[in-house]
C-alpha cells in the first residue's frame, strides 16, 4: 500500500538522537511502513514549508512538556513554531497523527487546554485497547486490538479543541 504512493510520510520528532532512532524503528515495525517511505525531521530544526509533499504527518512523543512551554511568555523558537505548523496542517486535508506530545501539542494549537497534573501522571507499561475508529483507520488498523505501550507523561488535555 505505501510503496505504491509517491509521497512520503513526515515523522516529526521532538527527541534526542538515540531516542529518535528507537522511535523511528518502532514506527516502522508497528505500523508496517517501509523506512524509505518516512521522512524524519527534528522539530528543533526549521519546519517544512511544503506540506503537500507528504501524504500524512506524524508527530511523536517527547521528553519536553507542552504545558511548560505553552505557559511561557517567550517560549523557545523551536516550540513557538510548532502550534502554527499544526494549524497549517489542520487547514489542509493531510492526515495528522499526534502521539503523546504530538497529541497534546495539537490540542494546545487548536484551542484546547493542556495542563501538568502530577496526580494523573502515567509512567510505565499500559494496555491500550483499539477503538472502533482506530480499527477502521488505514494506519492504526495495523495494530492489534490490544497491545502494550510505554507511557511517560504528566501533561493532560483537560479541554478538547472545538
Amino acid at each position: 500500500m505505501y510503496a505504491s504512493h509517491p509521497m512520503s510520510i513526515l515523522l516529526l520528532q521532538v527527541r534526542e538522537p538515540t531516542t529518535a532512532e528507537h522511535d523511528f524503528a518502532c514506527f516502522v515495525e508497528s505500523f508496517g511502513i517501509p523506512a524509505e517511505s518516512i521522512v524524519r525531521r527534528s522539530a528543533y530544526d526549521p519546519l517544512p514549508e511544503d506540506l503537500h509533499a507528504y501524504r500524512a504527518i506524524i508527530m511523536g512523543g517527547s521528553h519536553e512538556d507542552v504545558s511548560a512551554f505553552a505557559s511561557l511568555l517567550e517560549p523557545p523558537q523551536w516550540f513557538s513554531a510548532l502550534p502554527a505548523f499544526v494549524r497549517r496542517v489542520h487547514a489542509t486535508d493531510i492526515p495528522f497523527l499526534g502521539i503523546c506530545f504530538g497529541m497534546q501539542l495539537a490540542a494546545h494549537a487548536l484551542g484546547g487546554t493542556v495542563i501538568r497534573d502530577d496526580t494523573r501522571a502515567e509512567y510505565g507499561t499500559y494496555t491500550i485497547t483499539q477503538t472502533t475508529d482506530g480499527a477502521n483507520d488505514p494506519i492504526l488498523a495495523r495494530l492489534p486490538s490490544t497491545f502494550l505501550m510505554q507511557e511517560g507523561h504528566h501533561d493532560h488535555v483537560t479541554v478538547l479543541p472545538p
